[in-house]
């Protein structure tokens, strides 16, 4: 296999006589006829990294440096939780080509192109489920991830949901590794606005507008906080209303405490998506399940104060309050 680059394309050709091997940089598989990998931007990585993200990339770096065969990664979670920034970390710090697959490309025309480049690369699919949403597609890359194309190659997936074939979880030889990038902890919240933000009187109110999101992910909490240094005779408060702020649903459990009367429940979406929560309830004090005993409640949030405790939302208002804590999947953990 030879390379020709003609301007920012990289041409795969048999009996091109111009590059030996793929040059380190960021490719985008663009045109299937002829595979060409067009050169793009690589990811910014910033001075300082917080949380595992360090220590992951460096394990898988060194079991790949180590193994003969192809490696599997699977990086899943919340959008913005990191998972293209170590995806980068892990090509930089390999000092290998990395090419991203997206778009929904046939794996047979993926495993065809990547058969052409005899060397070792990093391949990434950038939102695997989302490109490739029904497991029977998903399965057409187990050959792929199996060793079927010349060389080794390191596979990053990445997800935002739970959605992959069985044919990929619990199958190590195909995905080695799977890295969940979940909330920001705490701990790095207040290590990140520590390191960035530039007045620190703001960080009380900044806490406040985190607290009410109630998850945040990395990339978002560093351009807030840009805001806040930007604007610094605004309050972080004033400055997110401005922003493109808008929290995921999720499920919440909650105990309200409406007209004096006591009831449990659960809703399906984030409580502070609008301005009036309406919840239906049924009183303790109703023992029966029939849907006539249920009650309505009403919470018109530019009446009420919301604050968060210990990863609870709290709204009171106009004699009556409610408590939500959001319900997480459970996910096992080796203790």
């Amino acid at each position: 296999m030879k390379v020709q680059k003609i301007n920012e394309d990289y041409h795969l050709r048999p009996d091109s006589v111009v590059l030996d091997k793929l040059p380190m940089g960021v490719y985008s598989l663009v045109n299937l006829d002829e595979p060409i990998l067009r050169k793009v931007e690589a990811v910014d990585m910033p001075t300082k990294i917080y949380g595992d993200l360090t220590e992951n990339s460096k394990r898988v770096c060194e079991t790949f440096n180590a193994i003969s065969s192809n490696l599997g990664v699977l990086l899943s979670g919340d959008k913005g939780g990191g998972k293209t920034l170590m995806t980068s970390h892990i090509a930089q710090y390999l000092k290998i080509p990395m090419i991203l697959i997206t778009g929904g490309i046939e794996p047979s025309k993926v495993a065809s192109t990547l058969n052409l480049i005899d060397q070792e690369i990093l391949v990434s699919f950038d939102e695997f489920d989302k490109f490739y949403p029904e497991h029977s597609k998903q399965d057409e890359f187990l050959s792929l991830f199996d060793g079927l194309v010349k060389s080794k190659k390191l596979y990053v997936l990445t997800s935002n949901t739970s959605n992959i074939s069985t044919y990929l979880i619990n199958r190590l030889g195909r995905v080695r590794y799977h890295f969940t990038s979940e909330a920001l902890k705490d701990s790095i919240i207040e290590e990140v606005i520590g390191d960035t933000l530039e007045n620190k009187d703001k960080k009380v109110k900044l806490m406040d507008v985190l607290d009410i999101l109630g998850t945040i992910s990395f990339d978002n909490l560093i351009k807030f906080i840009e805001e806040v240094n930007l604007y610094n005779n605004e309050t972080p408060t004033a400055l997110a209303r401005n922003m493109n702020f808008f929290p995921e649903d999720a499920k919440y459990d909650y105990v309200l405490i409406y007209k004096g009367k006591r009831g449990v429940g659960s809703i399906y979406e984030h409580p502070l998506r609008s301005k009036v929560l309406k919840f239906w309830f049924k009183p303790d004090s109703n023992d029966s399940d029939k849907y006539q005993n249920y009650e309505s409640a009403e919470f018109n949030i530019e009446k009420c104060t919301v604050f968060r405790i210990n990863g609870e939302i709290n709204i009171e208002g106009e004699g009556n309050e409610i408590t939500l804590r959001k319900s997480g999947d459970y996910k096992f953990q080796f203790k």
